[in-house]
């Protein structure tokens, strides 16, 4: 494991990490907020090439599904979603935490 970024602020906290699991590379990154909020991106790479990647950030992609035609009025939003390999197609998932994901890694990998 190597961590790349570790901050504590009175705002929020941030974590991103790298982690080698046999020819995969798996990325965690999660910012804390004191309000209560959360980003994350969780990935899993070979290579170059993500599959799958999931995150809960602005995504226009996963606005319009969610929102429809009306999605410009929720820019700001944090949507969760999961990009496929390559990064399209997107699709709209629950909220995921660091644990799901990993169960998500042991029952897929």
């Amino acid at each position: 494991m190597h961590v790349i970024r570790y901050e504590v602020k009175t705002t929020h906290a941030f974590l991103k990490i790298e982690i080698n699991y046999h020819a995969y590379l798996i990325r965690i990154s999660e910012i804390l907020r004191t309000d209560g909020s959360r980003k994350y991106a969780y990935g899993i790479f070979l290579g170059n090439h993500a599959i799958p990647r999931f995150d809960n950030a602005r995504d226009p992609y996963a606005q319009k599904l969610k929102y429809g035609n009306s999605y410009t009025q929720y820019r700001l939003d944090e949507i969760p979603h999961a990009h496929a390999e390559g990064g399209k197609p997107i699709t709209l998932t629950d909220e995921m935490q660091c644990i799901d994901f990993i169960q998500w890694i042991e029952s897929y990998l």
